[in-house]
């Protein structure tokens, strides 16, 4: 690893590969998002919900066209992914901000509408991966384009919707309310950052001794326990 490598870990917004560890990656977006966050907030206020979809989706074209024009390669760290990824942290905060008008717009639908709704929401979210199609039927598309912001948008759309029915259903709000759904909310992101750090680390202690299988149980055990420690 050179020296540019370690400054671009330690202040987390440069670019670099994550092969230190895979999650990093997301860290640098976030970093760099969180610096005009505020910038973010102050337009979303003034602007209308329509104004604040279309300028997001534009975002996510601009990157597009972007990578198209300059030939650009991708992995993952790029100054010209963030504004694809501010564009889905607008929208989470577009929720936030109009809560109240989704509660009331999905408490007036039917049970059955809600019911087929989320089913709608959670297939985006866990199977949103429209890009394999494209890459099939499109085989010379650039990875940045079906592997991130086609796919980054399905799986935003499925995430709107089940928070959008999480947060007006009083069934399902109380189960995401109990005691373990709560616990694994609280460490969560934690367990996000750590998981692959203790997985590396026992395999490389472990390996010559015990099953690979039987490291998996261990990592799980341990990396709940290493997660649960950093978010106390």
């Amino acid at each position: 690893m050179s020296k540019t490598d370690l400054v671009n870990y330690s202040l987390l917004i440069g670019h670099y590969s994550g092969y230190l560890n895979f999650v990093v990656w997301s860290l640098v977006h976030k970093m760099r998002i969180s610096l005009i966050f505020p910038l973010l907030m102050i337009l979303l206020m003034k602007a209308n919900y329509k104004q604040i979809i279309t300028g997001t989706i534009f975002l996510s074209l601009l990157t597009v066209l972007y990578v198209f024009v300059t030939s650009s390669s991708f992995s993952q760290t790029e100054w010209f992914s963030t504004f694809n990824y501010a564009s889905l942290f607008i929208i989470g905060a577009l929720i936030a901000k109009h809560r109240e008008e989704i509660k009331n717009y999905i408490k007036g639908m039917r049970g059955r509408n809600k019911r087929l709704l989320l089913g709608v929401g959670l297939v985006l979210f866990i199977y949103g991966h429209p890009s394999f199609a494209v890459r099939v039927l499109f085989s010379n598309f650039n990875t940045f384009f079906y592997g991130v912001v086609l796919d980054s948008w399905t799986i935003a759309i499925g995430a709107v919707i089940i928070v959008s029915i999480s947060i007006s259903t009083i069934r399902i709000s109380k189960i995401l309310r109990t005691c373990f759904i709560s616990y694994l909310g609280k460490i969560s992101y934690s367990l996000y950052l750590t998981h692959l750090v203790v997985l590396a680390s026992l395999i490389h202690l472990l390996h010559d001794y015990v099953s690979i299988l039987t490291i998996s149980l261990v990592a799980v055990i341990a990396s709940f326990v290493v997660a649960s420690e950093q978010s106390c």
